[in-house]
């Protein structure tokens, strides 16, 4: 009784709550957005590829929506979402004075976690079941030259891409439905 009259005569000090590093430095990720695959496979040359973009022979597989927009919320047409021999590509890229190959960087897009983005999600989109995560910095950046036609005149593009350059156990869009989310 008296420690009690004592603390409402003199308060005790406020305690400071030391939090662990890891809760200090913890930022949220947050979805950026998305797009589906429906898979669809070719061989070229002994080449696999499966998902969706172009090859020699057209098209395989198909996107929707048609174009994803990054971190820094420029939005971007898909060239190649896809695994080729299991290795995962992402490229980016279109008939456009976006993809100049004038423009530096390559298609306008910064290759940091703030500008285009922190981790991929795959997710089969029939159950749900997250199938892959991949995180940017641990994806090949590199934007590759290609020869296109923008306002009718024959030009030089560059596509910002990454992919990756070991293999992924396993063929993540072979004969399924993927959704795949960008998160910052």
């Amino acid at each position: 009784m008296l420690k009690s009259m004592v603390r409402a005569v003199i308060p005790e000090p406020p305690q400071q709550i030391v939090r662990p590093a890891f809760m200090a430095s913890a930022v949220t990720s947050s979805l950026i957005d998305s797009i589906t695959i429906t898979s669809g496979t070719i061989n070229l040359y002994g080449n696999i590829y499966s998902g969706w973009g172009a090859g020699m022979s057209g098209y395989h597989g198909s996107k929707s929506p048609s174009t994803i927009d990054l971190a820094d919320g420029v939005t971007h047409t898909l060239e190649a979402l896809r695994q080729h021999n299991n290795k995962v590509e992402f490229a980016l890229g279109a008939n456009s004075t976006q993809y100049l190959a004038t423009v530096t960087p390559a298609g306008g897009v910064t290759n940091s976690d703030a500008d285009a983005f922190k981790t991929l999600k795959f997710y089969n989109t029939s159950s749900e079941a997250l199938v892959l995560t991949l995180e940017r910095a641990d994806i090949p950046y590199s934007p590759y030259n290609k020869y296109g036609f923008v306002n009718g005149s024959g030009t030089n593009l560059k596509y910002p891409q990454w992919k990756q350059t070991s293999a992924e156990a396993g063929d993540y869009f072979a004969n399924q439905t993927i959704r795949v989310e960008l998160w910052s």
